[in-house]
């Protein structure tokens, strides 16, 4: 399995790295630390799932909704690149779910929920061999 995170925060992406790892070892895991480098990292090889922050620098705010959403725009362009693409989005602020589910990502996974729901969304999206 391919993975992205992506993720502003260096702390944020060190932490879902290990409970990522954490998998058997059965994962190749990039960085991104802001949408450039995700959208080209994406453009070089289609990962199998990209735990995406919803905040990520690059990205307008989720909430409120503008006519010019480039969070539904991000999420466009990964489809068009990858279109069997997981993306998992993440965020501090469960408030943003519905909105956030509506942009077409896979899952929604709250920062604060226990590491057991993002490891069993993982498990859903993209089972270990």
């Amino acid at each position: 399995m391919k993975a992205i995170i992506a993720d502003d925060q260096a702390g944020v992406r060190s932490a879902l790295r290990l409970l990522i790892e954490q998998r058997a070892g059965c994962c190749t895991i990039i960085e991104a630390a802001d949408a450039e480098s995700l959208l080209s990292e994406v453009i070089c090889g289609c990962p199998d799932i990209i735990l995406l922050d919803v905040e990520l620098t690059g990205i307008a705010p989720v909430v409120p909704a503008t006519d010019n959403d480039t969070f539904q725009s991000l999420i466009t362009q990964l489809r068009d690149h990858c279109p069997s693409l997981g993306i998992i989005a993440l965020s501090s602020r469960p408030d943003v779910r519905a909105r956030v589910m509506s942009s077409g990502v896979s899952a929604f996974v709250c920062k604060t929920e226990p590491p057991e729901i993002l490891m069993d969304v993982l498990d859903r999206l993209c089972p270990c061999p």
